[in-house]
């Protein structure tokens, strides 16, 4: 009996630390196509297409890369989160905002772009562990 809970045991660590591994971000929530639907500039709220008539996205990929794409231009960079603080760059641009729940609000020259991710999911609640006796 001893010999299959020290079994089951290791399985279960094991388990644990490939799912809790950094390498693998594919599964990230937040992985997707941002796209921006509004613009702020001094109090005043405009459709993005005021500013890019053909539109502006993001696309988030894993291992901290990302595809820009402004008015059918399209640039690669990269991109960070901190908990919520989001940082982006490429294509010739730096911009810090945030990212939370499939919404991005990015702050470029005095501009606070906010970009939505349509297809977002939120993860699953992990339900609690099975207590051992």
């Amino acid at each position: 009996m001893k010999k299959i809970l020290a079994c089951l045991l290791a399985v279960l660590l094991l388990a644990l630390a490939l799912g809790c591994s950094s390498g693998d971000d594919k599964n990230d929530p937040n992985l997707g196509v941002y796209t921006a639907k509004t613009a702020e500039y001094s109090g005043i709220t405009l459709n993005v297409d005021q500013f890019f008539e053909k539109g502006f996205t993001i696309e988030l990929k894993s291992g901290g890369k990302c595809k820009l794409i402004a008015d059918g231009e399209s640039a690669n960079g990269k991109w960070t989160l901190d908990g919520t603080k989001f940082h982006v760059e490429g294509g010739g641009i730096e911009c810090d905002g945030t990212l939370e729940n499939g919404v991005m609000s990015i702050d470029y020259d005095g501009v606070v772009f906010n970009l939505i991710n349509e297809a977002y999911a939120a993860p699953a609640a992990q339900a609690p562990a099975p207590a051992l006796r």
